[in-house]
This record gives structure tokens, C-alpha cells and sequence, in this order.
């Protein structure tokens, strides 16, 4: 990544919580050696899934790790994250010819086994995300999140190596 980034300071102690649950964290950087891993694997209900596993090579290694699948009840792509995958972002995806994916997506509710208790938008964190395929193995990508209250709180933009393999390797 060319700029890993985060402010105010006084969320970094909600970031290294987050940190510990592979969401975000309070390292910032430029030039930090990033890596992505996407795999196709099943979910605990049976469901297709993509696995995401992005390292960032800071000390210590961090993780922001997902699970992504389209929910029907919504409509939507949605994205898992956090411990058991309680956190749910609902993507608004959108292909920007010829080779971009512009990513808007919500941190919509919090979920517990099956009960899912939607947030009220003071405390939905939203993501904006561009990826572009640069080649075969590289992909351009700049997200900011932001919270509706203090405005854009953590970013990177940079390059990601992208490594493709079996489902059975991605856990």
C-alpha cells in the first residue's frame, strides 16, 4: 500500500479492538507490503462464498479478513466480518468499464448466531472502495470508511499482489 491511514487519534484504542478481530487497526504507513488472498469456499449454512484475507506487513502482521455472498432477503452483496462474522456491510457494487469495481458499501447491522439487530444510521460506518485490475495478478485499490458523524476515519490506497487458490487452502 502507498498510504495506510486513520484519524482522529483518539480511535486507536477501537481500532487495536478491531485489530484483534481482523476488521481494521491503528498502524499507519506508506509503502507497507500488502497482500490479498481471494478463495471460493462454503459458509456454516452451506453457502457459496468468497473468502477475503488482505495482509497488511506491518509489526505485528495485521489482517482485515471477510467472507462476501449475494443474501437474497436483501438483494445485495453482502460482506461478514469480525468475530463469527457478526458484522454485516451490505455492498452497493458497480463495474466502471473497462476494468474497475466501484464498491459503496454499509456496516448495516450486527448479527449473533441468528438473530440480526440492524444499527441505527448514527453508528453505520460506510465504505467506499475502487478496485482496479491493473494485471492478472494486481489490483489497484483505494477504500476510505467513514462514520456520518466524524467523517472519513481509515483508508488505504496502494497495490495488492493477488493470489488465487482452492477453497481448502483459504482458512
Amino acid at each position: 500500500m502507498e498510504e495506510v491511514w486513520h484519524r482522529p487519534r483518539w480511535l486507536r484504542p477501537i481500532l487495536r479492538l478491531l485489530a484483534r478481530w481482523d476488521v481494521l487497526y491503528p498502524e499507519r504507513g506508506a509503502g507497507v507490503p500488502t497482500r490479498m488472498l481471494v478463495a471460493g469456499s462454503r459458509d456454516r449454512r452451506g453457502r457459496a462464498v468468497q473468502v477475503w484475507r488482505r495482509t497488511f506487513a506491518f509489526d505485528p502482521e495485521r489482517r482485515i479478513d471477510a467472507e462476501l455472498t449475494y443474501e437474497p432477503r436483501l438483494g445485495l452483496v453482502v460482506e461478514w466480518m469480525g468475530p463469527q462474522n457478526c458484522l454485516e456491510m451490505a455492498w452497493q457494487p458497480r463495474f466502471l468499464p473497462p476494468r474497475s469495481l466501484e464498491v459503496r458499501a454499509e456496516l448495516q447491522a450486527i448479527r449473533l448466531g441468528r438473530l440480526r439487530m440492524p444499527l441505527p444510521r448514527r453508528l453505520r460506518v460506510s465504505a467506499h472502495a475502487v478496485d482496479t485490475a491493473l494485471t492478472e495478478d494486481t489490483l489497484r485499490c483505494d477504500l476510505v470508511v467513514s462514520h456520518p458523524l466524524i467523517g472519513p476515519i481509515f483508508g488505504y490506497a496502494g497495490e495488492f499482489r493477488v493470489t488465487r487458490v482452492a477453497a481448502s487452502c483459504a482458512r
